[in-house]
C-alpha cells in the first residue's frame, strides 16, 4: 500500500509540475504579448490579461486548498467566477474587489511557499493589468457617480471650458477626482498626451511638462453614458444630439470641415469649439462629441 502511495504521490507531483511549467508559460506569454501588442491593439491585450487574470486566480483557489484552507479557497474561486462573468459582460459591472490586489496577495504567498519566480511574475501581471487599464470597468460606476462634480453650471463656454472643466487647469486635479485615466500616446503635439476616462466619455489632452490641459473633449455612445453630457450645452444650446443643421444655423459656416468616411468634424477654431458628427449609425448626423480648443487653434 505504501508503494502505491508513493507512485500515485510521485504522479500527481509530476502532474502539478506541469500544470504549473503550462501556467507559467502561459502568464509568460501572455506577458509577453502585452509588451508587443499594446499599441497595436488594445482590445486584444485586454482580452489576453484578462484570461491571465481569470486563470491565476483559478490557481490561487487550487493552492489554497492545498494548504487546507477551504473556506478562502471558496472565496477565490467565486471571486475567479465572477470576474469571468463581468469581463463576458458588455457593460461595466463591479466585482466588489480588487484584482490587481488579490494578484498581488496571491504573489506574495507564493513568495512565502518559496516560488520567488512565479511570484514575481504575479507582481509583473498584475502591473500589467493595472496599466492596461483592464480594470476599468470596475471604475466606471465610481468615475460616473463623481464626474458629476465636473458638470458645474452646465455650461459650455467655446475656447474656455465644458462645466467646471477648464482649459489650462491642471490634470492632477481631473485624477484627483476621477482617478488615473488611460493614456493614449501623444496628443495633437509632441510634449503632450491625451487621457482618456471611457465610461464617462471624457478626453483631455495635457502638456507632459507642466501637466496644464489643452483641449477638452465629451463625447455620448454606448460606452459613454450617453445621457450623462447631454445636460451641458453652449448659451446657444447646442448640445450633445444637436443636429448638425441647428450647428450650422447658429455657428455659420465652419472654418474646416474634416471627415475619416466615418465621421465629419466641423471646426470653428476661432471661436475654441469643434463638433463630430457620425456619418453613420443612430447618431448619424447629430453631435457625438464636441471639443473645446483654446481660440484660433491651428487644424
Amino acid at each position: 500500500m505504501s508503494y502505491l502511495r508513493l507512485v500515485v504521490d510521485r504522479l500527481r507531483c509530476h502532474a502539478q509540475n506541469h500544470y504549473q511549467g503550462a501556467r507559467r508559460i502561459f502568464r509568460g506569454a501572455a506577458l509577453g504579448l502585452t509588451a508587443a501588442l499594446f499599441f497595436i491593439s488594445c482590445a486584444f491585450i485586454r482580452s489576453d490579461l484578462r484570461s491571465a487574470t481569470v486563470a491565476n486566480l483559478q490557481d490561487y483557489a487550487a493552492l489554497l486548498r492545498e494548504l487546507d484552507r477551504h473556506s478562502e479557497a471558496a472565496e477565490m474561486e467565486a471571486r475567479a467566477a465572477k470576474l469571468r462573468q463581468a469581463f463576458q459582460n458588455p457593460y461595466p459591472t463591479p466585482v466588489g474587489f480588487d484584482p490587481v490586489a488579490t494578484l498581488n496577495e496571491y504573489a506574495r504567498l507564493l513568495e512565502k511557499q518559496g516560488n520567488a519566480v512565479e511570484a514575481g511574475e504575479m507582481e509583473e501581471l498584475a502591473g500589467e493589468y493595472h496599466r492596461a487599464n483592464v480594470m476599468h470597468f470596475q471604475r466606471s460606476a465610481f468615475q460616473k457617480s463623481q464626474a458629476g462634480k465636473l458638470l458645474g453650471d452646465r455650461l459650455i463656454v467655446p475656447g474656455e471650458r465644458i462645466g467646471r472643466l477648464e482649459l489650462g487647469d491642471k490634470l492632477e486635479e481631473v485624477v484627483s477626482l476621477l482617478g488615473t485615466g488611460v493614456s493614449r500616446g501623444q496628443g495633437f503635439q509632441s510634449g503632450t498626451t491625451a487621457h482618456t476616462w471611457d465610461p464617462i466619455g471624457l478626453w483631455l489632452i495635457a502638456d507632459d511638462s507642466t501637466g496644464v490641459i489643452l483641449w477638452i473633449s465629451v463625447e455620448g455612445g454606448p460606452s459613454a453614458s450617453p445621457n450623462f453630457w447631454i445636460e451641458l450645452a453652449t448659451r446657444e444650446g447646442l448640445r450633445l444630439g444637436s443636429t448638425e443643421e441647428e450647428v450650422l444655423a447658429v455657428m455659420g459656416n465652419p472654418a474646416r470641415t474634416a471627415s475619416d468616411g466615418v465621421a465629419k468634424s466641423l471646426h470653428f477654431d476661432q471661436r475654441g469649439i469643434r463638433f463630430t458628427l457620425p456619418l453613420r449609425g443612430p447618431m448619424a448626423g447629430k453631435v457625438a462629441a464636441l471639443r473645446v480648443v483654446p481660440p484660433g487653434t491651428q487644424p
